[in-house]
C-alpha cells in the first residue's frame, strides 16, 4: 500500500537530513565512508547510499554510526 505523498515526503526528508548529518560529521573526523563502514561493520556502499539519503537504516546502524563517529545517535537528527 503506497503511503500517503505527505508522509512519504517526510520520511524522505528525514531520510535526506540524516545522511547530510552523517556525511557532515564524518568529513569532520576525517573519515573516508570505507573507514566509517569498516568502523560500524557496514558496508562502503551502504555509508554512501545512507549519506545520499536512499537508504533508511535501523536504530542498531544509528546507533553503531553515532558511536563511530564520537556522536550521540540524537546528534545524527540535528545540526
Amino acid at each position: 500500500m503506497p503511503l500517503n505523498p505527505e508522509l512519504e515526503q517526510a520520511r524522505h526528508d528525514a531520510l535526506t537530513a540524516l545522511g547530510g548529518r552523517v556525511r557532515e560529521l564524518r568529513l569532520a573526523k576525517s573519515m573516508t565512508q570505507q573507514q566509517l563502514a569498516d568502523a560500524t561493520g557496514m558496508h562502503r556502499v551502504t555509508i554512501n547510499k545512507l549519506e545520499h539519503g536512499q537508504l533508511d537504516v535501523g536504530v542498531s546502524n544509528v546507533t553503531a554510526l553515532a558511536a563511530a563517529l564520537g556522536a550521540q545517535p540524537q546528534d545524527l537528527f540535528t545540526t
